[in-house]
């Protein structure tokens, strides 16, 4: 599956995202280049990325940035890494162990 992404990057915001059978690929890549000239005219901060995926949930965990604000990217981070130290996975104590 593809998905194009539309990100204003000056108000970390999606505009955009348009999922496409791999078959559409040319119509997808007409489309983007379109939306990235038109972007060019307007001035903005737009990112206009093209993405080969399984799924969406799976490109929204690859490219959280796009989904989530800095904000909870962070804390999505925070609890993963507490997850790993109290599971058995990490000695606890913030040291590598040594």
């Amino acid at each position: 599956m593809i998905f194009l992404i539309q990100y204003d990057r000056s108000k970390s915001q999606l505009i955009r995202l348009q999922r496409y059978a791999e078959a559409d690929r040319e119509e997808a890549d007409r489309t983007r280049l379109k939306l990235e000239l038109d972007s060019l005219g307007q001035g903005g901060d737009m990112e206009i990325l093209i993405f080969d995926s399984r799924s969406e949930e799976v490109l929204r965990q690859t490219h959280r940035r796009y989904f989530e604000s800095a904000e909870q990217v962070l804390d999505g981070a925070r609890a993963e890494i507490n997850s790993i130290k109290f599971n058995g996975h990490g000695n606890g104590n913030g040291k590598n162990g040594s």
